[in-house]
């Protein structure tokens, strides 16, 4: 969905809600003794500022962002807002998503679809493959599903290149009618690795056997303080540090690759479906084509002591006492599903939770 075009015209006239576009939060101003915060102050890019008041304040601006405001706001609170245990930017989770495996069906009147993909009244629809938890639990897993594509797992691998990613992007955005951000980066990335994006967009289209089929694990990732968002000295065109992102994972995560994969072609093989493939790690000791989905999650996680979170069970970060955090920055795990419908959720109990404070 895209909010700006589904409720821009219930923006307009609301008489409750007062909306500012390109005003890019910089700096949260805490109150003289550091227990609240008294102002937010925005800069548009073209050089224009504003500073906000407000009784709450709610930031909702992604794990990486959100993380990175608390940080850059440290006037007063010499380590960043609410970072006084160390805890901002730590615990940064995304789903990996590693093409490991290459299903070779037993025939090819095997009924796919459910897995491939469906529609039905406008709603689209695709099944997963999982283990079950008594499984996970005796096999000392994470948790983890699997997506079935028709077409070689060197197809699914393609995608993690830097070339085809920005022809997958130019396209997506052009079925929409708009077009990329950064759209000249993307040419460029196209440009400079045509051959692989041609060679990539022939298979798709004239090599997805229907008796072979990748599959594609998502997986949770284990809570990792190392793995964190943090501040560098470079400067972005608001004035704002830059962050580094240094996303970490270890043995479990590389036990729950290799294992699911061996679970799973068992399963198959026993059922009479066909043989699966599997890919090993590379040198590194990771599998090639392996990338996030996008699902940014942590940094300010969720929990009553503040020696072990960033906010508190209501989203109000720890010492101060008007400031909350929505979206999955909070998460404490990840589990391996879309956090989407969880983000939605957080927000709406939240609003309910400041709803009733000015009750």
């Amino acid at each position: 969905m895209r909010f700006g075009r589904e409720y821009r015209e219930q923006l307009n006239i609301a008489r409750t809600v007062r909306v500012f576009l390109s005003a890019n939060v910089t700096e949260f101003e805490p109150a003289d003794n550091g227990a609240s915060i008294s102002k937010i102050h925005a800069k548009s890019l073209n050089g224009k500022a504003i500073s906000v008041s407000a009784t709450t304040v709610v930031v909702a601006a992604g794990a990486i962002e959100n993380a990175r405001l608390l940080l850059s706001s440290n006037k007063v609170h010499a380590n960043g807002i609410g970072n006084q245990h160390d805890l901002v930017g730590r615990f940064f989770m995304e789903h990996p998503l590693v093409p490991t495996m290459e299903l070779q069906l037993a025939r090819n009147n095997i009924n796919l679809a459910l897995y491939t993909g469906q529609s039905r009244d406008g709603v689209g629809f695709k099944g997963y493959l999982t283990l079950d938890d008594d499984t996970l639990r005796q096999e000392g897993m994470l948790n983890a599903c699997a997506s079935l594509n028709i077409g070689g797992v060197d197809q699914r691998i393609a995608k993690s290149l830097q070339g085809v990613r920005s022809a997958v992007a130019i396209w997506n955005a052009l079925k929409e009618g708009n077009m990329p951000p950064n759209f000249g980066a993307h040419v460029a990335n196209l440009v400079s690795d045509m051959n692989r994006v041609m060679i990539y967009s022939y298979e798709r289209a004239f090599m997805r056997s229907p008796e072979t089929a990748s599959l594609v694990l998502q997986m949770e990732q284990a809570p990792n303080p190392a793995s964190r968002v943090t501040l560098n000295s470079d400067l972005d065109r608001l004035g704002m540090r830059k962050v580094n992102l240094d996303w970490q994972m270890g043995d479990l995560e590389r036990h729950t690759i290799k294992r699911f994969g061996e679970l799973l072609g068992m399963e198959i093989g026993r059922a009479g479906l066909g043989r699966i493939q599997l890919r090993g790690p590379n040198e590194d000791g990771w599998w090639a084509g392996m990338r996030g989905s996008w699902h940014h999650m942590g940094t300010t996680r969720m929990h009553a002591d503040p020696r072990q979170g960033v906010v508190d069970a209501d989203c109000r970060v720890h010492g101060i006492a008007n400031l909350y955090v929505a979206g999955s920055s909070v998460f404490t795990t990840s589990g391996f599903a879309n956090p989407t419908l969880t983000i939605v959720a957080l927000a709406i109990r939240l609003a309910d939770h400041l709803n009733g404070l000015e009750q």
